[in-house]
């Protein structure tokens, strides 16, 4: 299974090689199958968006692109080259 990429980054958790030495991971975690369940979602969603409030999660932006590059951005997220986000401002 190959390993998916980091989308967020927890501000208490160094990332890189010692994570390896200390036993930690990184998820990511797919809640869109879940989108008609919100009551079971909802106290999930509030722990996510108070932790980014608080400034404990703060999301990867690997590249910003204009709208009007939005080819570029399919491209580049089609090289697999990005580490988290791709986003297109207006």
């Amino acid at each position: 299974m190959k390993p998916t990429r980091c989308i967020v980054r927890l501000r208490s958790v160094q990332l890189g090689a010692t994570r390896q030495h200390r036993n930690r991971g990184v998820f990511g975690l797919n809640l869109g199958h879940l989108w008609d369940e919100r009551a079971r979602v909802q106290p999930f969603m509030d722990l996510i968006f108070s932790e980014l409030e608080a400034g404990r999660l703060t999301p990867v932006v690997a590249r910003t692109f204009s709208l009007e590059q939005a080819a570029d951005a399919h491209r580049y997220i089609q090289s697999r080259a990005n580490i988290g986000k791709v986003v297109l401002t207006t």
